[in-house]
């Protein structure tokens, strides 16, 4: 039994370790030939799964290590009874606190306060649903919108799209579908951004063809919009630098990017793995690894009579989420003379220092940080101590 692993998703050698016959290989040069007479096949998002690849070989089990399955043609893998599993869910934690640190900062930009301010979140799943649990510990007024959970579970929580135009932030966690009862293709449109109240900040950490560019560029440039944060685009890794110019925040498809997704996506695919060769699960796996490692830490001293429970929480999430220092980077590379744009946004998500999550930080907070900021910091999953 064979298995091929690609060799540059993070932690695959650990957790495929004690596998008799596993082989590492480059994704972006997988073919036929390479495949040879693998059983097993495990990819992350750059390698097409479809006929052209799979056609002629013995592979009975495909495995990708990402919450999306646009790469992959699961009609035909069904069509071959060939068994299929990604990782949904795995990154969610990590995309909901890319959205805290781009609320933090969108909100210093624009001279809000998130405790006053309301949060829509259209798409309430593994994503949504975490954003959700963060934005409310920050005080943020939260409303949802999930047509396919409203009608599944007749929760009235779930409101209409159109509740959510008065919100002064809007966020999105949604599949990428072009038909069905609510296709989201280009669902932002002129017509739905004019429908928002003016000074609405968006921010899109999902698929970039959710929104139609060219309209967000519009209501970008005619003041509508307050702002945006974009982590998707449309086209990628050929982005728009006319738009990329314009966000208050860019980044190179790296919300999900957190050492802990991408543990929890290879320990997931590992276990169905196994489910699929009747082997026992054991526990070489990148979640011991990470646990070993040492708590990253973030100091909080006396703050001064001025600094708010808001402003030590953001210190907090803006130090482990380096959202800021990601879009400088993307700008940097943007604005390179350069005609390998796309090798270069390539390039910043492959070599990208994979942060670590809330809960691999430990926040000593100096005297007179107060109990309600500790509390908010341990219900935002930081370790906390006081010094």
């Amino acid at each position: 039994m064979r298995i091929l692993v690609d060799e540059d998703i993070p932690f695959a050698c650990e957790t495929f370790a004690d596998f008799p016959d596993v082989r590492a290989i480059s994704g972006s040069h997988l073919s036929r030939s390479v495949i040879g007479d693998a059983d097993v096949l495990v990819v992350r998002s750059i390698t097409p799964v479809n006929s052209g690849l799979l056609d002629g070989t013995q592979v009975r089990f495909v495995g990708s290590a990402t919450i999306g399955t646009d790469h992959i043609d699961i009609e035909y893998l069904r069509s071959k009874k060939i068994d299929f599993v990604s990782a949904p869910g795995s990154n969610s934690r990590a995309v909901a606190e890319y959205v805290l640190a781009a609320l933090v900062h969108a909100a210093a930009l624009t001279g809000r306060e998130l405790e006053s301010s309301s949060l829509g979140i259209v798409g309430a799943g593994h994503c949504g649903s975490h954003v959700a649990e963060l934005a409310g510990v920050l005080g943020m007024k939260v409303l949802l919108n999930d047509p396919p959970l409203a009608r599944q579970t007749g929760d009235p929580r779930y409101v209409p799209l159109d509740e959510l135009y008065e919100c002064d932030f809007l966020t999105f966690h949604i599949p990428l579908t072009r038909d069905g009862p609510n296709p989201t293709y280009h669902m932002v449109n002129r017509e739905f951004l004019m429908g928002l109240k003016r000074g609405v900040v968006l921010i899109n950490s999902c698929r970039g063809a959710v929104i139609d560019e060219k309209d967000l560029r519009a209501a970008l440039d005619s003041g509508h919009l307050a702002g945006a944060v974009c982590d998707v685009w449309e086209n990628e890794p050929c982005i728009d630098k006319g738009l990329l110019e314009r966000v208050m925040i860019g980044t190179p498809h790296v919300a999900g990017h957190s050492q802990e997704g991408k543990a929890r996506a290879i320990r997931m695919v590992r276990d169905e793995v196994c489910l699929h060769l009747n082997l026992p699960q054991a526990d070489t796996v990148p979640e011991g690894i990470l646990q070993k490692a040492d708590p990253c830490s973030i100091r909080v001293s006396r703050p001064a009579m001025h600094t708010s429970r808001e402003e030590m929480l953001g210190y907090c999430i803006l130090n482990a989420v380096p959202i800021i220092r990601d879009d400088t980077e993307l700008r940097s590379v943007a604005g390179k003379k350069s005609s390998g744009w796309a090798p270069l946004f390539d390039s910043l998500r492959k070599n990208y220092r994979h942060r670590r999550e809330f809960g691999a930080f430990q926040v000593s907070f100096g005297p007179g940080c107060g109990q309600p900021v500790q509390e908010a910091a341990r219900l935002l999953g930081f370790g906390v101590e006081v010094f």
